[in-house]
């Protein structure tokens, strides 16, 4: 289940899009700046209460933070960047921390505390797989919300959930 606290920053970003001319690029400073904002309190808290943070909103949380930082720091390169991926470089980020965290976390990018590290290796990869797809999809139907945003979201959260529930969470012990 998404957690509302760590989607904060999306919702804030998505709120402001609703409110701002997004064809003037000064405009996207402030979405950034508060979304980024929030996006870093979200982890740091989440760190600190030692809470396992949702692999897919942390990476849409990077982004955040990323665009916030290149905004303070002036790196136009990257806000031209993302401007041309438009909502992909948020499932760019979904990929590059599904790799990070399928190497450096016992949870794998799946997320999931389990005995089972093989089920979790297995399905981090499949969401890992899915994350690549759903990117190519919304880079190649970039402008078209229907097949650029919704469909790739949608579907990458509805197969995160699926895959969540196939990874046994405790130990399986067998009965005389």
């Amino acid at each position: 289940m998404i957690k509302i606290f760590e989607a904060t920053p999306l919702i804030i970003f998505l709120g402001y899009l609703r409110i701002i001319d997004t064809q003037i690029p000064e405009n996207w400073k402030m979405p950034f700046l508060v979304s980024g904002c929030v996006a870093t309190f979200v982890i740091i808290f989440s760190l600190y209460k030692k809470t396992l943070l949702d692999r897919i909103l942390l990476g849409f949380n990077l982004y955040f933070i990323t665009g916030c930082v290149s905004f303070i720091t002036h790196q136009r390169w990257l806000n031209r960047f993302y401007d041309q991926l438009h909502a992909s470089g948020l499932l760019l980020w979904v990929i590059i921390t599904g790799l990070a965290t399928i190497f450096i976390s016992s949870y794998g990018f799946i997320g999931v505390k389990s005995p089972d590290t093989n089920a979790v290796r297995k399905y981090s990869y499949y969401l890992l797989f899915f994350s690549v797809v759903a990117f190519s999809l919304s880079f190649v139907c970039r402008g078209d919300r229907v097949l650029s945003e919704l469909v790739p979201f949608i579907s990458l959260f509805v197969l995160q959930g699926v895959l969540k529930e196939k990874i046994p969470k405790k130990a399986i012990t067998l009965k005389d």
